[in-house]
């Protein structure tokens, strides 16, 4: 598949997923597997002559919520490998279980929101959400400080 993107001269996300959809997250601390394994996907596109890369550390995709925060407070290490990174963080379940309400996505969207603020703070180079409003609004303060 990486041969064909390079051909096509198109942009490729590379994603992290733990485990598999039927996996249990893996034990403990978890930053520097998705660290390594960017890494080494990252590798192999550009050996396949892909320019264009950008990393989704894949919140939610086989992490429990202590994993999802660990990566949230590492993005700088992320961002260490040298392409752009993307964050899909909007609504996302783990947020519910930090609010204590996992029945209502809406709920999350004051958490989606400083999220974000957090990413844009560590330079992330996008920020996939629902409310694009309340992300606007929380950005605009970065800008006017």
């Amino acid at each position: 598949m990486l041969g064909v993107v390079a051909e096509s001269n198109a942009t490729f996300i590379a994603s992290h997923w733990a485990g598999g959809a039927d996996s249990p997250p893996p034990p403990g601390s978890i930053l520097a597997s998705v660290v390594d394994d960017l890494g080494q996907r990252l590798e192999s596109c550009r050996e396949a002559g892909l320019e264009r890369v950008i990393l989704d550390p894949g919140l939610g995709f086989g992490k429990s919520a202590p994993q999802n925060w660990e990566i949230i407070g590492g993005l700088g290490e992320l961002r260490s490998l040298g392409a752009p990174i993307l964050l899909g963080h909007s609504r996302k379940r783990f947020l519910g279980a930090t609010l204590g309400d996992l029945d209502s996505p809406a709920s999350r969207d004051v958490m989606t929101a400083a999220i974000s603020l957090i990413g844009a703070e560590a330079g992330v180079w996008g920020l996939r959400v629902h409310q694009v409003e309340y992300t606007r609004d929380v950005l605009r303060s970065l800008v006017s400080h």
